[in-house]
């Protein structure tokens, strides 16, 4: 059997998993249920895991409480999903859990989830931050559609007419004194910020 490693570890709740001291990187085993920590990470999680306490950390165990979620210490992300069934039938039934968990958060009032399409994702390979960066510009490309913040934006441009401040150092050519170099400030939605936000949507 192939030993499988990732660096997302999907993990569930109540269930305990071996933790190794590893010396090169923070890797999962999914095959033997074993996290493969660096010491930097272990000690970053430990400190994490006192503000929070979602995790029992033994010596060399890991158990998750009652606590689903997220989190990143060092170079690997652990998730921790519920326990939906009574044995081993959890990890193969995990876009089944996942599709659950996802429809769940579309009902939290603190979480703005409500257009939740789980054809959309890829659970079988779910990533919670992928998730979460995926439903934070699909609801902020809805957001620029609605609403853009506008600015007073400089231009320089010739005109036939006169618009505002005329640039009188370019204005000296007697042959094109029918053509009006201005320099004038227009209300426009194209600023800095609404392009880096529509960038951030789609990149």
């Amino acid at each position: 059997m192939t030993k499988l490693t990732i660096s997302i570890a999907t993990l569930f709740e109540y269930v305990t998993y071996n933790v190794v001291l590893s010396t090169e990187k923070d890797y999962y085993s999914e095959n033997s249920r074993t996290l493969h920590l660096t010491e930097e990470t272990l000690n970053e999680l430990e400190k994490i895991n006192k503000t929070n306490k979602f995790l029992d950390i033994g010596r060399k165990t890991l158990k998750p409480r009652n606590c689903i979620g997220v989190v990143k210490a060092g170079s690997i992300t652990i998730e921790i999903l519920p326990k939906l069934f009574k044995d081993d039938r959890y990890e193969q039934h995990r876009a089944v859990i996942a599709r659950n968990l996802l429809k769940m958060l579309s009902y939290s009032e603190k979480l703005s989830l409500k257009e939740i399409d789980s054809a959309d994702l890829d659970t079988e390979e779910l990533d919670f931050f992928e998730i979460f960066i995926y439903f934070f510009a699909k609801n902020l490309n809805e957001l620029i559609k609605l609403t853009q913040r506008r600015e007073y934006i400089k231009n320089s441009e010739e005109l036939r007419f006169i618009r505002e401040r005329i640039d009188t150092r370019r204005y000296t050519n007697p042959a094109r004194l029918h053509i009006i170099p201005c320099n004038y400030h227009e209300l426009s939605i194209d600023t800095t910020l609404n392009r880096t936000l529509k960038y951030t949507c789609y990149y």
